[in-house]
């Protein structure tokens, strides 16, 4: 990541003697480099020896230049930023590789807090490598969401929050009768504000509303108040992020968490005491004898943006109540209160969530109702086998019932460790076999018999051919292959294999389903 010349600033005084010309200390830069005269290194931190300084300078437009020597270096007029530092140049450009592979790793651990603990105190937690002091994050309510764990070390707890989790009254009056902070309240990026003590702040909006801000209380240090505004200036949009998931600084409930927890356990394999799990479906709006569905959802193939899973599993249970969402090696599996969800809404989930996925360009399997969730696993199970087998058979629908499947899944069972010519019917089998030597259609007109519930009037007109000719085909198919269809075990027999038959013979290769976990 790029850092403010107020970082480096700060960082590089706490191990070497410094000073500096600085026209934009929020001015970032990237990597350092060592300055190669007539090279331009564009947006880099630029590394110079004191009698190559002059020439550096003239040939940069803009950035920060850091000058190592012993002595004294004299500077010329220039628009850039330069730090001039007591100390051998390669020293220097140690200290500075190990800020900037600090501030990557800075970096990486708030992308994690925001996008897979999602949670404001992993958050602020992740920046207690880089805010020395104290800081809090505080609703328009001036209630403290967090605040750093070096707070109540430092004295300030005791200070500045009260019993009720608030800033204290007489600290609230100060903010409240001054013009400063009411000035400040519109304020986009960070700001220095003096009341009852010196702080930085960064107002958190959220669609164009302010909705709180962070602070940290800096004192009299200039340059620590500009190192502050440079850090707040990375932490401000990772924490509207984070509030545009959720819509509010306070995100699910434990009990929600517990749930992700137990569903986590009972999809791999595991058990749940059964009045612990009701009362945690209890904490999420359900009642015993609720009716749940679980929803198996990944991107459609023809999404073309990237949809972040962890976006979705925070808008589906902040919009829809009784929703419980997890993250799987598919995208998203959603356990929903259906029940809760019609005593809340007049249209039905099914509709609601086919909306959902035409907007959000996915796709979704859903299995079948289930009011005990010990059967978490295998309701899984046929939601995913209903995606699949959707995608396969229906690719333009959103949505696939695995009811709507389970016929396909059977027969797609029965072919899974045998070939069709293995398991069908040997008479059948003949019947194909006459078909592809001598060009007939005897085994489509059989399947087309077996689809009209064996009535020859409909059967004929389903194929587009007279009755006689029909009633033709069928003493044909009986010469060249005995079918009993009085007993109905053979019946059942000989249609399954026509439908595997036909399903084969149109090039549908039914694939064995790989289930989620």
């Amino acid at each position: 990541m790029q850092l403010e010349e107020a970082v480096l600033y700060f960082h590089l005084r706490e191990q070497f003697p410094v000073t500096g010309y600085r026209k934009d200390p929020l001015g970032r830069c990237a990597r350092p480099v060592f300055y190669v005269p007539g090279r331009k290194p564009e947006g880099h931190l630029v590394l110079v020896p004191p009698e190559q300084l002059p020439q550096c300078l003239r040939e940069m437009e803009r950035g920060t230049a850091v000058c190592a020597a012993e002595g004294d270096i004299a500077v010329p007029p220039t628009d850039c930023n330069v730090l001039l530092v007591r100390a051998e140049l390669q020293e220097v450009c140690n200290a500075l590789t190990q800020l900037f592979d600090r501030y990557d790793r800075w970096d990486m651990a708030m992308r994690t807090a925001v996008f897979e603990n999602r949670d404001f105190a992993a958050l602020l937690r992740s920046c207690s490598e880089t805010l020395l002091q104290n800081y809090a994050l505080l609703d328009n309510n001036f209630t403290y969401v967090t605040y750093s764990d070096s707070s109540r070390r430092l004295g300030y707890v005791d200070q500045f929050v009260t019993a009720d989790n608030r800033l204290p009254l007489e600290h609230v009056n100060s903010l409240v009768a001054s013009p400063e902070f009411h000035r400040s309240e519109k304020t986009v990026g960070p700001f220095e504000l003096i009341v009852d003590e010196h702080t930085v702040d960064i107002n958190i909006f959220h669609k164009d509303r302010r909705v709180g801000r962070l602070s940290t209380i800096v004192g009299p240090d200039a340059a620590y108040a500009a190192y502050c505004k440079a850090v707040f200036s990375h932490l401000g949009p990772y924490l509207e992020i984070l509030y545009d998931r959720y819509g509010d600084f306070y995100t699910p409930k434990q009990s929600l968490s517990q749930l992700h927890a137990v569903m986590e356990k009972l999809l791999e394999g595991g058990t749940a005491d059964p009045h612990t799990l009701q009362d945690l479906l209890s904490d999420n709006g359900g009642k015993p004898g609720d009716v749940y569905l679980a929803v198996q959802l990944q991107p459609g193939y023809r999404s073309d943006k990237n949809v972040y899973a962890d976006y979705i599993v925070s808008q589906l249970e902040q919009m829809w109540h009784g929703a419980a969402c997890i993250k799987n090696n598919r995208g998203v599996f959603l356990l929903q209160n259906v029940s809760l969800f019609h005593r809340q809404h007049k249209e039905s989930f099914r509709t609601t969530l086919a909306c959902l996925l035409r907007d959000s360009l996915m796709v979704a399997g859903i299995g079948r109702e289930l009011r005990d969730l010990s059967e978490l696993r295998v309701a899984q199970k046929q939601a995913c086998i209903a995606l699949d087998l959707g995608q396969k058979k229906k690719p333009d629908q959103w949505v696939a019932r695995f009811d709507d499947f389970a016929l396909d899944y059977l027969m797609q069972l029965s072919v899974s460790e045998l070939p069709p010519e293995q398991i069908c019917s040997p008479e059948l089998l003949k019947i194909r076999d006459y078909d592809r030597e001598n060009g007939t259609a005897y085994l489509k007109t059989l399947s087309a018999y077996f689809r009209c519930q064996y009535n020859a009037s409909a059967a004929a007109a389903a194929l587009y051919i007279h009755r006689s000719t029909f009633i033709n085909r069928m003493d044909r198919i009986r010469e060249i292959a005995e079918l009993p269809l009085e007993d109905w075990r053979t019946r059942l027999y000989l249609e399954l294999s026509c439908r595997i038959l036909d399903e084969n013979g149109s090039n549908t290769v039914l694939q064995s389903v790989v289930c989620c976990n």
